[in-house]
Protein backbone atom coordinates (compact mmCIF):
# COMPACT_ATOMS: atom_id res chain seq x y z
CA UNK A 1 0.00 0.00 0.00
CA UNK A 2 2.97 2.44 0.90
CA UNK A 3 4.30 1.88 -2.87
CA UNK A 4 0.37 2.79 -4.05
CA UNK A 5 0.51 5.64 -2.10
CA UNK A 6 3.85 7.33 -3.29
CA UNK A 7 3.99 6.25 -7.11
CA UNK A 8 0.29 8.54 -6.71
CA UNK A 9 0.64 10.63 -4.19
CA UNK A 10 0.45 14.01 -6.40
CA UNK A 11 -2.15 12.96 -8.39
CA UNK A 12 -5.38 14.10 -7.12
CA UNK A 13 -7.85 12.12 -8.64
CA UNK A 14 -6.55 9.42 -7.12
CA UNK A 15 -8.03 8.52 -3.94
CA UNK A 16 -7.07 5.72 -1.31
CA UNK A 17 -9.98 4.11 0.29
CA UNK A 18 -9.03 1.63 3.20
CA UNK A 19 -12.47 -0.12 5.06
CA UNK A 20 -12.53 -2.97 7.56
CA UNK A 21 -14.50 -5.96 7.33
CA UNK A 22 -14.53 -6.48 11.14
CA UNK A 23 -15.95 -3.26 12.36
CA UNK A 24 -16.18 -4.50 15.71
CA UNK A 25 -12.47 -5.22 16.06
CA UNK A 26 -11.05 -2.01 14.06
CA UNK A 27 -11.91 0.64 16.11
CA UNK A 28 -11.12 4.02 15.12
CA UNK A 29 -8.24 5.02 18.33
CA UNK A 30 -6.97 1.32 17.02
CA UNK A 31 -6.92 2.10 13.16
CA UNK A 32 -5.57 5.74 14.33
CA UNK A 33 -2.42 3.72 16.65
CA UNK A 34 -1.68 1.26 13.48
CA UNK A 35 -1.09 4.38 11.10
CA UNK A 36 1.27 5.89 13.24
CA UNK A 37 3.31 2.86 14.25
CA UNK A 38 3.64 2.75 10.85
CA UNK A 39 4.22 6.21 9.26
CA UNK A 40 0.65 5.88 7.24
CA UNK A 41 0.36 9.04 5.32
CA UNK A 42 -3.76 9.74 6.03
CA UNK A 43 -3.93 13.14 4.34
CA UNK A 44 -5.53 11.80 1.00
CA UNK A 45 -7.09 8.83 2.51
CA UNK A 46 -11.10 8.18 3.59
Amino acid sequence: MSKIQETYKKDSDIILLSLTVMPWRDSVPLLWEYAQNNNVDVKNGI
